[in-house]
């Protein structure tokens, strides 16, 4: 998910990980990407948000293996009720288009900070 404000979005670095990454993670079984993105920002970023919050920003694919294929769904997160904030471990950062060359960006978080940075809508 993207929280984009004065153009820097939120991500965060969960405990035990290396990197700073976007909100967000894997599609459990029944879930739509919408739905996974609801239950991950409760999680990981303590906010309530509905389906009817995102906007889709853009979904593309990676092959990580001759027989494995991950599709990833990103959406723009319009609305949500309570405070950003993270468990007591984990750690939250806003960062620019630049933060994409910090070697405690994931390769997830590089990417769209590339896309966002191509789109002009981050600083």
């Amino acid at each position: 998910g993207v929280i984009l404000r004065d153009g820097a979005i939120v991500t965060v670095r969960l405990e035990g990980e290396k990197n700073f990454s976007p909100p967000g993670g894997h599609i459990e079984a029944n879930e739509t990407p919408e739905k996974a993105l609801v239950r991950e920002l409760k999680e990981e970023l303590a906010i309530v948000t509905k389906t009817e919050d995102f906007k889709p920003y853009k979904t593309y694919c990676e092959v990580l293996g001759a027989t494995k294929t991950q599709r990833t769904f990103v959406f723009f997160v319009n609305k949500w009720s309570g405070p950003i904030q993270v468990k007591q471990k984990d750690q939250l950062k806003w960062v620019t288009g630049e933060f994409a060359v910090d070697t405690s960006a994931d390769t997830e978080l590089v990417k769209l900070l590339d896309l966002l940075r191509t789109d002009k809508l981050l600083r």
